[in-house]
């Protein structure tokens, strides 16, 4: 079986990290994973998301994915803002992993 190899980019902010929950990596078996895809609305991220979470599928590595974006912010320049809580809840009901952060 695949090994699927996990980084976190994340730069601790105390208050974030309050309400972070740790990633159980044990129950992550490669062929029942689904990845969430968050689409931060700059341009091309949406394709580029698209295409990892169909090769993660082909390859064995997850089982589905799931494709979220931030067109719902109210804010006038949805990449430069966060997603809004209905997209988190969205995705966590439907991915145990997400995929986001691109830059330009």
């Amino acid at each position: 079986m695949p090994k699927v190899r996990i980084l976190t980019p994340v730069v601790a902010v105390q208050d974030n990290m309050q309400n972070a929950q740790a990633l159980n990596v044990d129950r992550l078996v490669a062929s029942k994973v689904r990845v969430g895809l968050l689409d931060n609305t700059k341009p091309n991220t949406g394709q580029l998301l698209s295409f990892v979470g169909e090769l993660l599928v082909e390859r064995g590595l997850a089982v589905g994915s799931y494709a979220a974006d931030k067109t719902d912010s109210p804010a006038s320049n949805p990449a430069s803002h966060g997603a809004t809580e209905a997209v988190f809840k969205r995705l966590s009901q439907n991915a145990d992993v997400v995929l986001t952060g691109l830059g330009n």
